[in-house]
């Protein structure tokens, strides 16, 4: 692991010090900014899983070249997700606290790899490699990780996946996510295959298509029942006032 060190101009402020080290490590080797955020968010994913995960979304404001590049990677609802069949398979207009018809389909990893395609400088595996050893071998939670972890002991006590990861912290006891570190390890090696998660060639069953064209950037979006509206997106300054709001799901 590379030993972090002060810069003049640079800085990582994250919520926890073991991603702030991974963001700063990044520096200290020759990356850049995008580089340096992106490993930070994958660290952040696995000590702060009370707050940050792979289940989110992502947005960014890039500043390089003299341009600024905006990304918007807000979860939608999957294509098949109408309104209808939803309200059909849960007998009406309200949604349940838990479940798969809650939750949209997480932007952020997606926005990992576009954003790296465009201004990063090193393979997501190499950013991913502080994550993928905290997730495996583990890392001893914070007294806030674990009060936070402890509070949520009863709201998802329903759940014995959760129950076996989270549900028996211990302070000074290393924590570690085995399923997660497995995700990680598939990312990585999917990123070493060109086309597998959508970056060019698209991936099979995944059909891309521009929306705004610019010097550097392109908007782009996956279908869906709402193709209208942009869930991913990298644009110049010159057209952040065309990007249209998120759907946000149904």
């Amino acid at each position: 692991m590379t030993e972090v060190r002060r810069f003049g101009n640079a800085c990582v402020a994250s919520p926890h010090h073991l991603a702030s080290s991974a963001g700063l490590a990044v520096l200290a080797s020759g990356g850049n900014a995008l580089d340096a955020a992106i490993a930070t968010n994958l660290t952040l994913g696995v000590v702060t899983p009370y707050l940050c995960g792979f289940g989110g979304d992502l947005f960014a404001m890039i500043w390089t070249d003299g341009r600024l590049f905006a990304y918007n990677g807000s979860g939608r609802a999957p294509a098949a997700a109408t309104a209808e069949s939803v309200r059909a398979v849960l007998g009406g207009d309200r949604m349940p606290t838990f479940g798969p018809h809650t939750v949209t389909v997480p932007g952020a990893v997606e926005a990992w790899f576009v954003l790296l395609e465009h201004f990063g400088t090193r393979a997501f595996s190499d950013l991913a490699r502080n994550a993928l050893t905290y997730a495996r071998e583990g890392f001893t939670p914070s007294p806030v990780g674990l009060a936070s972890l402890n509070r949520s002991a009863a709201r998802y006590a329903w759940s014995p996946e959760w129950r076996a990861v989270y549900g028996r912290v211990e302070p000074d006891r290393p924590l570690v996510q085995q399923d997660l570190a497995r995700t990680y390890a598939a990312y990585c090696l999917h990123a070493t295959l060109e086309g597998v998660l959508g970056i060019k060639p698209p991936a099979r069953g995944i059909r891309w298509r521009p929306r705004i064209r610019t010097s550097t950037a392109e908007l782009w979006t996956r279908p869906s029942h709402n193709e209208d509206s942009a869930r991913a997106c990298v644009a110049c300054h010159r057209c952040l006032s065309q990007m249209r709001p998120s759907t946000l799901g149904l």
